[in-house]
C-alpha cells in the first residue's frame, strides 16, 4: 500500500508539471468577431484611436459600429475609430479551473486511501483539496487583474501608416513623407 501512494504521488506531481501555467485567448481584430466575446449590457473599456478611454456598457454591436452607453451619454464607434476594447473578467473561470485541479489531486488521494481500505480519510482528502485549489485558482485571478483585452484592431485599419523615403533630384535633395488614412 506504501508504495501505491508514492506512486499516485509521482503521478500527481508529474500531471502538475504538464499543466499549462498560462493560457489566454485568441483577441479579436474585427467587431464582428468581437460580437462572439460580449453581448449587449457588458461593461467595457473602449480606447479609440486617440487614446482616450472610455468606461460604458455595450449598447449595440453589429459587425461594423460599436454603440456604448456612459453616464446616459450614447457614443458610436466605427471599428476604423476603435484600437482596443476590455472586458471586465469574473473570479469565476480561475476558481473553477482551481478547483478543477485540487479536485484531480483529491481524487489521487481518494484513490490511494480506498486501496489502503480506509475511504473515510480520502473524501476529507478530496474536499480539501478541491477547496484548497478554489481558492488558490481565485487568488491567481485576482492578482492577474480583472481587465483583459478582447478586441485590438489591426494595424491597418486604425493606425495612420507614415512613409519616409529620400527625394534626390538633380536639382532638389530631401525627403518625402506621406501619411495615409
Amino acid at each position: 500500500m506504501n508504495n501505491l501512494r508514492k506512486v499516485l504521488f509521482a503521478t500527481g506531481i508529474i500531471v502538475a508539471a504538464a499543466v499549462p501555467r498560462h493560457a489566454s485567448a485568441q483577441e479579436a481584430r474585427s467587431l464582428e468577431q468581437l460580437e462572439v466575446l460580449v453581448k449587449p449590457g457588458d461593461t467595457v473599456w473602449v480606447t479609440d484611436t486617440a487614446g482616450k478611454e472610455l468606461k460604458g456598457r455595450i449598447d449595440q454591436l453589429t459587425s461594423a459600429t460599436l454603440r456604448v452607453k456612459s453616464n446616459g451619454v450614447t457614443h458610436d464607434f466605427l471599428e476604423k475609430d476603435v484600437l482596443k476594447v476590455r472586458h471586465s473578467d469574473s473570479l469565476k473561470n480561475g476558481t473553477l479551473i482551481g478547483a478543477g485541479v485540487g479536485a484531480g489531486f483529491g481524487t489521487l488521494g481518494l484513490i490511494a486511501a480506498c486501496f489502503s481500505d480506509d475511504c473515510s480519510w480520502g473524501a476529507a482528502f478530496l474536499g480539501s483539496w478541491t477547496g484548497i485549489g478554489a481558492l488558490t485558482g481565485m487568488g491567481i485571478d485576482a492578482i492577474h487583474g480583472h481587465r483583459k483585452t478582447i478586441y485590438r484592431s489591426s494595424p491597418s485599419s486604425a493606425l495612420t501608416r507614415i512613409r519616409i523615403a529620400p527625394l534626390v533630384r538633380s536639382t532638389t535633395k530631401g525627403v518625402l513623407v506621406s501619411m495615409s488614412f
